[in-house]
């Protein structure tokens, strides 16, 4: 659940399919609050807390798949994951559901979250670990958006209303590309926060 000191900020970026960059007040907005933890010092305690609970927050979120929405050509319709699809299980639920839910729960449900990071970060070179952390926030959003584009096409919207048979459906082999997509995606954001961490509180 999100915490109530961040509810304000908004924790997706939307694709433009004319520039094939992220948009939005997202990313501004996450980007001044790295801003203000530079001078954390200059903080209350409160307002301290509050930057780091939506530094750690949205950074998972901007790359998750779930969270990159889409506009139309003309910029104005928005595409997102709050749709109905009929899951791996046969029940209906919301796209949205199966990314922040069902990919880690199928495949990783006998991990506790320590377990899960564990397995995450085995192996990981230090050549791996420099590439994923080249760049900045910008370049990681342009990446995670044009890295997820294919969910669209692969689980397609219908209409709200549409009859359960009419629906698109997720396979496990589907849902099992979803689920490698994720874990990749998980490791980069725990490296690029920890690399804004490091840059911010390690002076």
């Amino acid at each position: 659940n999100h915490r109530e000191e961040v509810r304000q900020w908004r924790h997706s970026a939307y694709y433009d399919p004319i520039t094939h960059k992220p948009t939005g007040t997202a990313y501004t907005e996450l980007n001044t609050t790295i801003e203000k933890l530079r001078d954390y010092k200059s903080l209350s305690e409160r307002k301290r807390k509050e930057h780091i609970y939506h530094l750690v927050h949205a950074m998972g979120d901007f790359h998750c798949p779930g969270h990159t929405y889409l506009l139309s050509a003309d910029g104005k319709t928005k595409v997102n994951t709050h749709y109905d699809v009929v899951g791996h299980d046969g029940k209906v639920t919301r796209f949205h559901t199966v990314w922040d839910l069902h990919v880690i729960r199928h495949f990783h449900s006998t991990f506790g979250y320590m377990d899960f990071a564990h397995s995450l970060d085995n192996n990981l070179s230090q050549d791996y670990i420099d590439h994923v952390t080249a760049g900045n926030l910008y370049d990681w959003l342009c990446e995670t958006c044009n890295e997820s584009l294919w969910i669209y096409d692969m689980v397609p919207k219908k209409p709200k209303g549409t009859p359960k048979a009419e629906l698109s459906r997720i396979n496990i082999v589907q849902l099992q590309e979803m689920g490698l997509l994720a874990d990749r995606q998980i490791v980069k954001a725990g490296l690029r926060l920890a690399k804004v961490i490091n840059e911010v509180f390690g002076k």
